[in-house]
């Protein structure tokens, strides 16, 4: 009789982006709440300890500038270790260990812990001080999941060299044709995984978010240690075969007898019209909220000046954003066009959309195209650009 696929609950993730550097998890248990965990001694860490696969994420970078600094000042005392005078969601990774402490990062800012303090002792925060946490609860906020998604995982899988395909079917019927095939190679104890690619062959398309690939060793699963696609929400209609972000991918450690399954915080059927469902759920936008917007303002800016490399000439490019339906101006290829373009803004943070920092010509982003040195040319990519990412928020 077939194993049934796993569904895991998901009650805590925050930011996309995760610690996981130091996670080993047996087979008999789950990816936790594929929350975030302490980076530990195991792996690539920042200057306190955080885990690397947190650079880039808006709130993190606000949490470190603005709010820890406030919090070593007034809660440290109390809450930094281990039998202290309070629950230690201060203890090293800070951020990290405040995302797994109930109570302080909840869907309604006001409602956190570090707000209403609960039954406390310690210094209030000023005036001042307060609306800075504040600010930064309301992004990490957005940042959580809706409240009835669930987390799926496939069964662990032998990859073997050359050609692998991972079939989505058992995952619910929604998913029934639609599959993860990707090239393998072991290299010594580096897995690559090359052309990782999805495809929508079933009755209908699929979105996924956050997809995290597991090494599983000797039944310990171990997530891949740098969360390699978590910022991740890729929406690909019926009928289509997409590569997944970059589409490559390296674990380190792997042996020649291991597996690998893939987690993933949102799996959902695609709605071209926005709206990702499964079983009923809405599980939050599934593609576009404004595809109208994107042709407007996005796509002819988009169509002058990033085709030449994206819109298929380049592997390697297209690989990183697909940009193949970008001139089919058709309701469902606008539509799909808009979806994988969505994968490189920042709704949060406008500024820090990728489209935007790989080529802003001042930069500092290896990328091939910087509008020929012109600020202003950037400017109005830039600006254009710019009034359909708003209509993404």
């Amino acid at each position: 009789m077939a194993r049934a696929p796993q569904t895991l609950p998901l009650a805590a993730l925050g930011a996309a982006r995760v610690a996981l550097a130091a996670l080993a998890i047996s087979s008999s248990g789950c990816l936790g709440d594929f929350a975030r965990m302490n980076g530990g001694d195991g792996g690539a860490s920042g200057g306190d300890g955080s885990a690397l696969g947190d650079a880039g994420n808006p709130a993190r970078a606000e949490f470190d500038s603005q709010v820890k600094p406030i919090l070593d000042g007034a809660c440290s005392v109390c809450h930094d270790r281990d039998g202290a005078a309070g629950p230690s969601f201060l203890k090293p990774v800070a951020y990290d260990t405040l995302h797994v402490t109930p109570g302080m990062v909840t869907p309604n800012p006001g409602d956190s812990l570090l707000v209403t303090k609960g039954k406390h002792e310690g210094p209030a925060f000023t005036p001042a001080q307060a609306p800075i946490v504040l600010a930064w609860l309301t992004v990490e906020a957005k940042l959580l999941p809706p409240p009835n998604a669930q987390t799926y995982t496939t069964m662990p899988m032998l990859p073997k060299a050359g050609a692998n395909k991972i079939d989505l079917g058992a995952l619910g019927s929604d998913f029934v044709g639609t599959s993860i095939t990707f090239d393998s190679q072991l290299l010594q104890s580096t897995l690559e995984l090359s052309n990782i690619t999805v495809h929508t062959d079933g009755a209908h398309g699929v979105r996924i978010v956050h997809p995290l690939f597991i090494v599983v060793s000797n039944g310990v699963k171990v997530p891949d240690p740098v969360d390699s696609f978590a910022g991740l929400d890729l929406s690909v209609a019926q009928g289509n075969a997409t590569t997944l972000g970059p589409g490559t991918l390296f674990l380190d450690g792997v042996g020649a007898l291991d597996q690998i399954e893939i987690g993933f915080q949102t799996l959902s059927k695609y709605d071209a019209n926005g709206g990702g469902m499964d079983g009923g759920v809405v599980q939050g936008g599934g593609g576009c909220k404004d595809v109208m917007a994107f042709t407007a303002d996005a796509q002819p800016t988009l169509a002058s000046r990033c085709l030449a490399c994206h819109g298929g000439s380049n592997q390697l490019a297209t690989a990183a954003t697909d940009m193949t339906k970008v001139n089919d101006l058709s309701q469902q290829g606008q539509s799909d066009a808009c979806a994988q373009v969505k994968n490189r803004i920042d709704t949060t943070t406008v500024a820090n959309s990728d489209i935007f920092l790989v080529t802003n010509p001042k930069g500092n982003a290896n990328h091939p195209f910087k509008f020929n040195g012109d600020s202003n040319a950037w400017n109005a990519f830039v600006q254009a650009a710019t009034q359909w990412v708003n209509s993404e928020k």
